[in-house]
């Protein structure tokens, strides 16, 4: 499926693909950016929190006049994390997502923004 600028739109598609009512290690999260419905998807448990929780609270001081025109230019100035890939089709983000990169869907875009903001376990001082 490729992504809508309808948020909604693209929940319904992820719901049925995702389900996450019956895949409890499937989180979503809804969050306003900028004035706009938003909503991340992770894998409970591969999101460092720190990290998602510092995205949302650069997102809560976005008014709608802030809004860049495309997810491409919203990725350049909004999210200072190193690694942001932009995906606009259901296949690659469900693959993207399944190895622990947090997505993020705001309506407007018709691309989701992937994040990797994974967790690494830790290493012992044998390794």
């Amino acid at each position: 499926m490729e992504f809508s600028k309808k948020l909604s739109d693209n929940m319904d598609g992820l719901r049925s693909i995702l389900q996450p009512d019956k895949n409890f290690d499937v989180v979503y999260r809804t969050i306003q950016v900028g004035g706009r419905e938003a909503c991340f998807y992770f894998i409970d448990g591969f999101t460092k929190d720190e990290v998602l929780l510092r995205l949302i609270q650069g997102f809560e001081s976005l008014k709608p006049e802030d809004m860049p025109e495309n997810a491409h230019d919203f990725s350049k100035q909004y999210l200072p994390y190193g690694e942001v890939d932009l995906i606009t089709d259901s296949q690659t983000m469900v693959t993207q997502l399944l190895m622990g990169v947090t997505c993020l869907f705001i309506d407007g875009y018709d691309t989701c923004l992937a994040v990797d903001c994974r967790t690494y376990p830790a290493r012992s001082v044998s390794e």
